[in-house]
């Protein structure tokens, strides 16, 4: 796009192996292209503080990765875990930033079957298939 910046690898004239593109709107990645498109390891930076680390393919979260949210409500919330298509799915670990807990699988997005923790280790509830049981 126009006022991109890229400064890195190419390969036959496409952005290929290390780099770093800026964008206009101040996002930033860092990390490996292939064929132009963000693959394989890689940091996102939003402008607005939030914050990606982990894999990429065919541009999107895939992958291992950690999502750190930036301003607003959910500053300093965070999931760790198992990404696809850009969707956390799979098992993963998202805490709050009062120290609250999920732990176990996501289904598109969603808490599937795992247990939800008070910032102290006490089992609030869990998710069986999807549904929310309290303790």
């Amino acid at each position: 796009s126009d006022g991109d910046v890229y400064e890195g690898e190419f390969k036959g004239g496409i952005t290929n192996g290390q780099g770093t593109l800026t964008l206009t709107n101040g996002n930033k990645y860092l990390g490996k292209f292939k064929n132009g498109i963000f693959n394989g390891q890689g940091t996102f930076t939003f402008l607005d503080g939030k914050n990606y680390v982990g894999e990429f393919r065919n541009g999107k979260f895939n992958g291992q990765g950690t999502y750190i949210y930036g301003i607003g409500k959910l500053k300093g919330e965070k999931y760790e875990g198992e990404w696809k298509n850009g969707e956390r799915t799979g098992p993963g670990t998202y805490t709050w930033s009062n120290g609250d807990k999920y732990v176990g699988e996501y289904k598109d997005e969603k808490p599937w079957n795992g247990t939800y923790y008070d910032k102290d280790g006490n089992i609030k509830g869990k998710f069986v298939n999807g549904k929310e049981i309290h303790q």
